[in-house]
């Protein structure tokens, strides 16, 4: 009967660490979005240029353990990006070069919730590491920054306003990382993502002080990649 109550005792300590350190966890994460592709691009002439800066990411996911190394992960994701305004009035300096410029922006911001897939693949000692990948699909809600150029040319001045405007889109997000056990229900974890999107603005006004509002409709790319690190509670 000994035998068998401490057999029982061993088992149930068994089930108590897989339940505590293999099963997921629920994190938050933090670092800096760098803007790529179109998305980055300050050519005026590129319809789809977004003039975006290296910007700030918060994350936080919930990844679950299906059996074995697979799993599901589910974000909700916010990025912001701010506006190169530099590179603007350098674009509009060659184009007018006479004039005095000024810019003002807000900042480009996403806000997700994407679900997927994730495999962890454990290493080191005890397997208390582990490389994990993910792969998600998802809602963004895009919202375009309010823009506000200025020129002025001796007595003469001109400007125009661009108004904010929101949308939703599909977006994907690719990642890889790896996760720490320091100990007794507590992980670290450190990724490099992929973020992509392209919602579609309708009808963004544009005002200013030589003619009527003008509205028009702009599909923007929104290519990101962000390096990050975060703490979470392991399931």
């Amino acid at each position: 009967m000994k035998k068998i109550a401490l057999l029982f005792l061993a088992l149930l300590s068994g089930v108590n660490i897989f339940a505590q350190g293999d099963k997921g966890y629920l994190a938050f994460s933090i670092g800096p979005a760098f803007s790529a592709g179109d998305f980055s691009s300050v050519d005026l002439n590129n319809k789809y240029a977004g003039f975006a800066t290296a910007g700030v990411m918060y994350d936080l996911s919930f990844a679950y353990k299906l059996g074995g190394n697979l799993g599901l992960i589910a974000s909700l994701r916010r990025e912001a990006n701010g506006v190169d305004k530099e590179g603007i009035l350098s674009e509009l300096k060659k184009s007018v070069p006479q004039a005095n410029w000024t810019v003002e922006s807000k900042n480009w911001v996403t806000g997700s919730f994407l679900l997927g897939g994730y495999g962890s693949f454990p290493f080191g000692a005890n397997g208390n590491s582990s490389f994990d990948l993910r792969a998600m699909l998802g809602f963004v809600s895009a919202s375009l920054p309010e823009l506000s150029i200025t020129g002025t040319y001796g007595f003469a001045s001109a400007y125009t306003v661009q108004q904010p405007k929101k949308a939703g889109s599909l977006g994907l997000l690719l990642g890889a990382g790896f996760k720490f056990n320091l100990g007794s229900g507590i992980c670290l974890l450190t990724g490099i993502d992929y973020f992509s999107t392209r919602p579609e603005f309708d009808n963004v006004e544009t005002t200013s002080n030589f003619s009527s509002p003008v509205y028009d409709t702009y599909s923007q790319p929104f290519e990101t990649f962000s390096i990050s690190v975060g703490l979470g509670l392991r399931l």
